[in-house]
């Protein structure tokens, strides 16, 4: 529900979806068991939106804080059992954590009856671990002669650097 605030109102979107599926695909067509594939999906998800929405005078605001995290599970067994002696049975797949976090703002100045000025800004934790993978790291790395594979720096820690020593 919104809530009056001042010369706006302020709104809160909270979202939870939880989605799970199994599946059994027959990949040949063949009227045999040649090759088979037993599937799992296992999806988590919850995101909030905070935002305030408002007029002053000849502007209208918009800005807010926005959060989104996802766990995800995602598993294949592939059965081929005419592929080797005695069958092949494997099982991949892998899991997604997947977090953002976000600030934005929009303002609208109504400048005559037909000119509206829009400025606006959006920044988030995921933008800064982008741009530290494709830009600065790199750039580092080649400044100092240190090749990808003798250091490795998983999103997670480059999330707590980000969070600790950026503003």
């Amino acid at each position: 529900q919104d809530v009056a605030f001042g010369n706006g109102t302020i709104t809160n979107i909270l979202a939870w979806r939880e989605y799970d599926a199994v599946g059994l695909g027959d990949i040949d067509s063949l009227p045999i068991t040649a090759f088979h594939a037993n599937t799992r999906v296992e999806q988590s998800q919850l995101s909030n939106e905070l935002r305030y929405a408002g007029r002053f005078g000849a502007t209208s605001l918009t800005t807010g804080v926005y959060w989104f995290n996802q766990d995800l599970t995602y598993l294949e067994n592939r059965i081929l059992p005419l592929s080797a002696p005695g069958g092949l049975n494997w099982t991949g797949g892998g899991q997604q954590d997947h977090e953002a976090m976000g600030v934005f703002a929009q303002a609208d100045i109504d400048l005559r009856e037909s000119w509206i000025l829009t400025l606006g800004g959006r920044y988030s934790t995921e933008e800064k671990v982008e741009i530290a993978k494709r830009h600065l790291i790199p750039k580092q790395r080649k400044a100092h002669g240190v090749k990808a594979k003798q250091v490795t720096l998983r999103d997670p820690v480059l999330k707590a650097i980000i969070q600790q020593y950026t503003r």
